[in-house]
């Protein structure tokens, strides 16, 4: 309706002619914009072995609607929907063929069908995002310092060119379910059996590497990946790909850790598991299409082994090295908290005890009975093959086996000769003695420390020294031999004003 008004004409917007002076009253009624048919996926690409691909449809009126999949060979999947009130409807498709076996890799077409008449589609990827192979690499000691680690059982080096971890496949050949790495425990399984997760040595400050192989057709009884046809990359918190380039069937991805293993600057393990996660570029933005976790088991050492001997056998030994570290954890990565932490670990946690019979060796011996190559039996002593009853030898070579295994500098060295004893208390005894032997055996003949300092400095698990004003009666302040200056370590152990140090070795073991 208009009113009439004094004005004149003028020119409006868009060249309509719209009589200046006049209002005009419109009709606030205006007819609604159907909603045309559409159908969404809640992502572009999918992984089944990890999770379904969710779809919705909107704009269904009363007519039948199906929705449909199908491949470059044809329908895969094809079912009824049935709209809401409001013309909606969703599901989901489990990346599975209509005979109920699994859709292979690549692109699908996911479409909206009215009376089997396509109105609208949408793509879908489907993939197999996974790795089978994990690596642990060094960089020549940059950034990530990787130590060797000997099999005792096995006699062999841990061959760094070898997984840490490998699986069979991307799934589990009967439930077909996405596979995981596992822990696996390598005291009971053999050093060469690759199936699961084993430990590696690092330098405790090392950031180190993993690189894991992605799976191909291969590996899987599902067929190829498909990741060379749609972009997928790697990641996981607390690491880094050193490439940006996205995944491959059959390639490889390399990540490194962001901080070291030990931040605070301490030996132990660090056992953590690695999520990995595969990630795409949606329309959306990124979008994580799966996990699959990796759990590493690193070992934190010292540094490198200080035997000063070469062959396999002068590296860590894994299950020895696993026990005492796991004792030792948090201990500051210094020479003499080590060398402390090694002391402690022998006297206390290895239940052996010393010969108050006859002092003598268990598993030990000087090659051609000099004091210039002491000899230790640690194989045998792993398996406690001749008991539990030992002597000062054994009780040094046990100190500097763990000790140079994890880095910490330690040498056999001897005290001569036939000295009588103030109080101590021996390795496995609750009782302060001077006369270990009885009464008729108040004396060592000889006694075996260890050193880094050609005497200067004392470190024994063999006995601890009666730490108070007057070491040679009662009562007794326990003393452990933690780097104890030799001077002092000799006036509380001996009666005698002679004796001498003699004889510094690290010596060799078997």
């Amino acid at each position: 309706m208009l009113w009439l008004m004094l004005g004149m004409w003028g020119c409006g917007a868009g060249g309509m002619l719209v009589p200046t002076g006049f209002d005009v009253a419109i009709d606030p009624t205006v007819p609604e914009v159907p909603v045309l048919p559409m159908v969404n996926v809640d992502v572009s690409v999918a992984d089944p072995l990890q999770g379904e691909v969710s779809w919705s449809a909107e704009g269904l009126n009363e007519a039948v609607w199906s929705v449909q999949v199908t491949g470059v060979d044809g329908v895969v999947l094809s079912e009824e929907i049935y709209p809401d009130l409001e013309g909606r409807a969703s599901g989901t498709w489990d990346g599975k063929l209509l005979d109920g076996g699994w859709a292979g890799a690549g692109w699908f077409t996911l479409s909206l069908l009215e009376y089997d008449n396509p109105v609208a589609s949408v793509e879908v990827g489907i993939v197999r995002a996974g790795t089978v192979e994990a690596y642990a690499e060094h960089d020549a000691g940059e950034t990530a310092q990787r130590l060797a680690m000997f099999w005792w059982r096995d006699e062999v080096l841990q061959d760094g060119e070898m997984p840490v971890s490998a699986l069979p496949g991307l799934e589990h050949p009967v439930e077909g379910t996405a596979l995981d790495y596992r822990w696996v425990d390598f005291e009971l399984e053999s050093g060469l059996n690759m199936t699961g997760t084993h430990p590696v040595a690092y330098t405790h400050d090392s950031r180190p590497l993993i690189t894991l192989r992605v799976g191909d057709g291969s590996q899987t009884a599902l067929g190829a990946t498909g990741l060379n046809d749609v972009p997928v990359w790697i990641e996981a918190e607390g690491w880094t790909a050193l490439d940006d380039a996205p995944m491959s069937d059959g390639g490889w991805v390399t990540l490194q850790r962001d901080l070291p293993l030990s931040e605070d600057g301490t030996v132990g393990i660090t056992e953590e598991e690695v999520v990995l996660e595969f990630v795409v570029e949606d329309k959306s933005g990124p979008q994580v299409i799966g996990q699959q976790v990796l759990p590493m088991r690193f070992f934190r050492m010292l540094g490198e082994p200080t035997f000063g001997w070469e062959g396999p056998k002068y590296n860590p030994w894994a299950a020895p090295m696993f026990e005492l570290l796991q004792y030792i954890e948090g201990t500051p990565a210094e020479h003499d908290e080590v060398a402390n932490a090694v002391v402690d670990y022998v006297y206390h946690e290895l239940g052996l005890a010393y010969d108050i019979e006859r002092g003598a060796s268990a598993y030990s011996d000087y090659s051609g009975w000099g004091w210039n190559d002491p000899h230790f039996y640690f194989t045998e002593f792993l398996d406690r093959e001749w008991g539990t009853i030992i002597n000062c030898t054994d009780a040094g070579n046990l100190t500097t086996t763990y000790a140079n295994m994890v880095g910490a500098e330690l040498r056999h060295l001897i005290i001569l000769e036939s000295f009588a004893l103030k109080e101590i208390k021996g390795i496995g005894l609750d009782y302060f003695t001077s006369c270990p032997f009885g009464p008729g055996g108040c004396g060592f003949s000889y006694h075996a420390v260890t050193t880094d300092d050609s005497g200067e400095t004392i470190w024994d698990a063999t006995l601890m020294l009666d730490g108070d004003d007057d070491p040679g009666e009662a009562p007794h302040e326990e003393m452990p031999v933690f780097a104890v200056d030799g001077e002092e370590y000799l006036d509380r152990l001996s009666h005698d004003g002679d004796t001498y140090y003699d004889y510094e070795n690290r010596g060799t073991i078997q």
